[in-house]
């Protein structure tokens, strides 16, 4: 078998490796009506209304720097403006989405709202960059943890509840985040021999962890309480990632997926989808599914094709090429190569017509290693330098951090 492709393997294998993608976690705006036509204005100094709507529009195409720019404008603006009748206007779409009646600039949901998002975005970021990354000495979690607690705080004095329960679920991912750093940290410190470091992160990580399932419980309360399915849902899942039994993760994962009915609104039952087949992808890397292969298979197509569906339905394209993503690793765990392929050249497709970059590349990436599976070694090339173009596109969105710490 000739291996002239394997150069392009190679070399996506260390982006991947240094990127750290995640492809299958969504992102949604809470505020309705301001997305796609933010993104087509300029940045301009417009107010916190629309730098906030850009930046979530920004979060929604997996570009978190740009992201980040918008919400520092939307606060510089919030606390710039002097008087509250000038900015009024411009603020409806976040009064709305904040579920607050004042019309101001001094309602605090307005920087709670902006703090949280750039938490929030900051998450994110780190996501893709385990390692150190703006800060050769800092991590990016502690950046974003600063900036929730602020939004938290905002959310309390403005009697939010519903702000309140979505900024705790993000607390709660931000701790769950450092409790996982915290974990690589002590292995490491095991290696090397550090034993005190060893036992300071291993109490940072339960700590973390006991903080993070106490964010996600109330957040669950406060979204029991107020009504709110998806947040509520939204928060089940996020517990269910921190059980360490797989058994009881896998049914409070089920039990999310069969009241998904109650969620009225399709792009948060969508989401949820997403999630919940993130979960079912992680646990089957961490080797959590197995003697469960036929159940787990039938479940896992299950949630895809449903997914395609009501992502169809609801023109979510980024998120119908996700589904499809996923429905092509199993069709290709269950060895059906020509399945796969198309199922990957169909949300390939969908990622191109949503401009998601990330998502093509990772993309045309399974395609090369499928079409070299079967043989096809030529598009198997040229499925990897689609994506080398892809590395390119993002770079600026994804920080890369190479060996020599540029």
């Amino acid at each position: 078998m000739k291996l002239k492709w394997l150069p392009w393997v190679l070399c996506l294998a260390m982006v991947f490796a240094v990127a750290g993608c995640s492809i299958t976690q969504p992102v949604e705006s809470p505020i309705k009506g301001v997305g796609t036509d933010a993104k087509t204005a300029t940045a301009t100094h417009y107010g916190s209304g629309q730098h906030l709507g850009l930046g979530y529009a920004y979060l929604n195409d997996g570009k978190y720097r740009p992201a980040l720019l918008e919400f520092d404008l939307a606060l510089a603006d919030a606390e710039a403006q002097g008087d509250p009748s000038q900015g009024t206007p411009m603020l409806s779409a976040c009064a709305t989405a904040t579920a607050t009646e004042a019309n101001t600039l001094g309602d605090p949901s307005l920087k709670a709202e902006i703090h949280s998002a750039s938490g929030y975005a900051l998450y994110l970021l780190h996501r893709l960059t385990p390692e150190q990354a703006d800060n050769a000495d800092q991590n990016l979690m502690d950046f974003a943890k600063p900036r929730l607690t602020c939004a938290l705080e905002l959310a309390k004095q403005a009697k939010n509840l519903q702000l309140e329960g979505r900024i705790r679920a993000y607390l709660g991912l931000v701790y769950a985040r450092l409790s996982q750093d915290h974990a690589l940290e002590a292995a490491d410190a095991d290696q090397d021999g550090r034993q005190n470091d060893q036992r300071k992160d291993l109490d940072l990580k339960k700590e973390n962890r006991q903080q993070a399932l106490a964010e996600f419980q109330k957040s669950r309360d406060i979204a029991s309480a107020s009504g709110n399915l998806a947040l509520g849902y939204a928060a089940q899942l996020h517990l269910a990632r921190l059980e360490n039994d797989p058994s009881k993760r896998l049914s409070m994962i089920k039990q999310v997926n069969s009241n998904l009915g109650g969620v009225k609104d399709e792009a948060s039952r969508v989401n949820l989808m997403l999630n919940i087949m993130d979960q079912l992808d992680n646990m089957r890397k961490e080797g959590q599914l197995s003697g469960r292969t036929e159940d787990i298979s039938r479940f896992e197509f299950e949630m895809a094709d449903n997914a395609i569906a009501l992502a169809g339905k609801a023109g979510m394209l980024r998120a119908l090429s996700q589904s499809e993503g996923f429905l092509a690793g199993c069709y290709e765990r269950e060895h059906k190569l020509e399945a796969a392929i198309q199922q990957t050249e169909l949300a390939i497709g969908h990622s191109v017509e949503s401009k998601a970059s990330d998502l093509t590349m990772v993309w045309q990436s399974n395609l090369g290693r499928l079409l070299a599976l079967n043989g096809q070694e030529d598009d198997a090339m040229m499925a990897y330098r689609r994506a080398m173009f892809y590395v390119d596109e993002i770079r600026n969105d994804i920080p890369m951090v190479y060996a020599d710490g540029k």
